[in-house]
């Protein structure tokens, strides 16, 4: 669950940090870079987390 809250975190603030003018282009495909690895982790995260949920509701834990 911790993970999933500090990558939604970093995903979000990575959004906002490329909105502003501050980066060069070089900065801004590393942030771009952090932002696709976060959303994944995010994904994964929520994935291993609907399941643990399913398996939890069937009584398979």
């Amino acid at each position: 669950c911790w993970v999933m809250i500090v990558s939604g975190i970093l995903a979000a603030g990575t959004m906002f940090l490329s909105m502003l003018p501050i980066l060069n282009t070089g900065e801004l495909l590393q942030v771009a870079m952090l932002h696709r690895y976060a959303g994944l982790v995010v994904t994964l995260a929520a994935c291993m987390h609907l399941c643990s949920l399913v398996c939890v509701r069937l009584g398979l834990r």
